[in-house]
């Protein structure tokens, strides 16, 4: 999106898992409720965070509500 953008491009994947990040499950439980290796969920939530311009869990889903990312 422009520089203004407010809502990140997310895919659908990065989307399940935000949306479990923000009901405050860890990896591992995110991992196994999407079917995932926590390594690939690991990744997602690096790129969130990135994505989001934020450095920790409670932040990026703070965020994510503030911006209407989730429900």
């Amino acid at each position: 999106g422009a520089a203004g953008d407010q809502r990140p491009r997310l895919t659908p994947r990065q989307c399940e898992v935000l949306a479990l990040v923000c009901q405050g499950l860890s990896n591992k439980l995110i991992a196994r409720r999407l079917n995932l290796s926590e390594n690939t969920v690991r990744g997602h939530v690096q790129a969130l965070l990135a994505m989001l311009g934020v450095v920790s869990r409670a932040e990026a889903a703070f965020v994510a509500r503030q911006r209407g990312l989730v429900a």
